[in-house]
């Protein structure tokens, strides 16, 4: 019997808990989320049912590796982010492996460019193993050009 009343206690906070954040999605004006690709699905409050309630909702999902595709439910830290986007080959000497950037990036470059989508106003799925790769493009061009000078 206490099992019973137990489960229903927590079934109760689920449903009260659920209750709040619809009533927070219905006032607000940016949801940022970082699940698993289909969490939100399969809880029931997918983009569709998000946009019912709220038309007006910029939602941004930042997950490790995208929304899709062969890596999108794969777990990441910062150290995974930097070695797959290869922002920790810029770092270390020639001769040894290379080695972490000394402060966590990643999450904070796929915030800082959720951010910037939500205030523009549109909806966005971010990863941050995309957008650390995509600032560091430029890195290795002037990172050789600035080797030969210094040769």
């Amino acid at each position: 019997m206490v099992e019973i009343a137990a489960a229903f206690a927590v079934l109760q906070a689920i449903a009260l808990g659920m209750r709040w954040l619809l009533e927070l999605v219905a006032g607000a004006d940016v949801l940022v989320e970082s699940f698993t690709p289909g969490t939100l699905d399969a809880l029931a409050l997918g983009r569709d049912v998000l946009a019912r309630i709220n038309p007006r909702l910029v939602h941004v999902a930042i997950t490790a590796f995208g929304s899709d595709g062969p890596k999108a439910s794969w777990p990441a830290t910062d150290l995974t982010i930097a070695a797959a986007s290869y922002a920790m080959s810029l770092n270390g000497d020639r001769d040894r492996p290379p080695v972490r950037v000394g402060v966590a990036q990643a999450y904070n470059f796929a915030a800082a460019a959720g951010a910037a989508a939500a205030g523009a106003g549109a909806s966005a799925a971010w990863a941050p193993c995309d957008t650390v790769s995509v600032a560091i493009a430029t890195v290795p061009a002037r990172t050789s050009a600035r080797q030969r000078e210094v040769r």
